[in-house]
């Protein structure tokens, strides 16, 4: 709490394994480790965050205050020591001193890009087009199905461009409720409304200097949407409440799994707004479009477990590559991830069999001219269980469009509304 009045973002976790999960996924300035945790010491837990960033920052703090271990922590890489009871402004200035420090040793520009891994042209020309407009101040619209990439994407252009030294700040706009969207974004002064109790600083001041990613854009609440306007028009916020504007230095990134357009078109989205986003678009093409990266991306996962994991490396069997590549992949990138990463964790021995991978959607495979693979898992199913999974795939592959999704499968849009209410699917599922 004292760190956040302080204009931090902080993320607090109660265990290592919490913590290095969510920093795989995340981009932070510094780290505070308690050297006492319950499984392993706060240098170990240190040495394992810089295995992911080895500029990250790290501040041990401890109780049990010693010579030996002030220098040992200091040894292996520590950026700061404090030592229990302390006085919070200690741990300020710690943790000022290292973000600083941070961000004149920051890490290479190349480094998110490199996170972009894949050996197809398409993903090549993504490259390419981060490369290009990181350079550049102008708003870049990124578009992508679910779980391709986009944060990774928006943080590429961010680290690779001469606001790197900044705030990056990601958010996701879907994940706010809609009367709330323009007091996270633009902040609200004391009494603005039942609830503000004081003054609250936006996302937007907060990435000063930085990047601001808002995330599923097209979630966004039409009063949202015209303060978003004027910010990106006049380059100033106005708190919620508020009767000044304060002039804002952010480059402004959006991304979106829809077809603004569209959304547009439907009256959902703002069309003056939707111009001062699209200045630069840049897609990002869905994983069944790029199988020439499946493999690639299958083997940096799995090393990148083997770091994490008690089970260590473990190898993929030739007919397991085979069906990652014959699998559409709704979920793209990130369940490609979660499926390896489940397959890791479940099999018993050093490979994982195509058995280890619980695939057991229907396919609808355009390199086998629309046959139908079916991949039961090893205990069975039913057909009930089937036609669900078969009717889920569908819609996540027609963007949940219900009359697509049911011409796909051959059935009208009477019995696939039938269907859906029946297997009681939503997008959550």
């Amino acid at each position: 709490m004292r760190l956040e009045s302080h204009g931090f973002r902080v993320a607090a976790h109660a265990s290592s394994r919490d913590a290095l999960y969510d920093f795989k996924r995340a981009m932070y300035h510094g780290a505070v480790v308690d050297l006492k945790l319950d499984r392993e010491n706060g240098i170990e837990v240190m040495e394992r965050l810089h295995e992911i960033d080895p500029s990250l920052p790290v501040i041990i703090m401890t109780a049990y205050g010693t010579i030996e271990s002030t220098v040992e922590a200091m040894r292996r890489g520590a950026a700061g020591y404090v030592t229990k009871p302390f006085e919070m402004e200690a741990v300020l200035r710690e943790v000022d001193r290292a973000v600083k420090t941070r961000r004149v040793k920051r890490q290479p520009a190349t480094s998110f890009l490199d996170e972009i891994v894949g050996i197809s042209q398409a993903i090549e020309r993504v490259k390419q087009q981060i490369t290009r407009v990181a350079s550049t101040d102008s708003t870049v619209l990124i578009l992508g199905e679910s779980g391709t990439g986009k944060e990774l994407v928006a943080r590429a252009i961010h680290s690779c461009g001469p606001r790197a030294s900044g705030p990056f700040i990601a958010v996701n706009c879907g994940a706010i409720p809609e009367p709330l969207q323009e007091s996270e974004l633009f902040g609200h002064v004391k009494g603005a409304f039942t609830g503000a109790i004081r003054d609250k600083q936006g996302l937007f001041r907060r990435a000063e200097g930085g990047t601001l990613l808002l995330d599923e854009i097209a979630e966004t609440s039409p009063a949202f949407q015209v303060g978003l306007l004027r910010v990106l028009q006049e380059k100033e916020v106005r708190a919620v409440g508020g009767n000044q504007s304060t002039r804002v230095n952010v480059r402004v990134l959006a991304a979106t799994n829809r077809k603004l357009d569209e959304e547009v078109g439907k009256g959902k989205f703002r069309e003056d707004l939707f111009y001062r986003l699209h200045v630069i678009p840049l897609t990002i093409p869905p994983l069944r479009e790029r199988k020439d990266d499946i493999p690639v991306l299958a083997a940096h996962f799995i090393k990148r477990l083997a770091r994490t994991s008690p089970a260590g490396v473990k190898k993929l069997t030739p007919s397991t590559i085979e069906a990652l590549k014959h699998y559409s992949w709704p979920g793209n990138v990130r369940e490609l991830q979660n499926v390896l990463e489940r397959a890791v964790v479940t099999s018993p021995s050093n490979e994982i069999g195509a058995g280890d991978l619980s695939l057991s959607r229907i396919e609808f495979d355009s390199d086998t001219g629309g046959e139908r693979l079916l991949n039961l898992p090893p205990g069975g199913t039913t057909l009930e269980a089937i036609e669900k999974e078969a009717i889920l795939q569908a819609l996540r592959s027609q963007n949940w469009v219900q009359k697509k999704a049911g011409a796909l499968l051959g059935i009208s849009p009477r019995v696939m509304t039938y269907k859906i209410k029946k297997y009681g699917i939503t997008k959550e599922n």
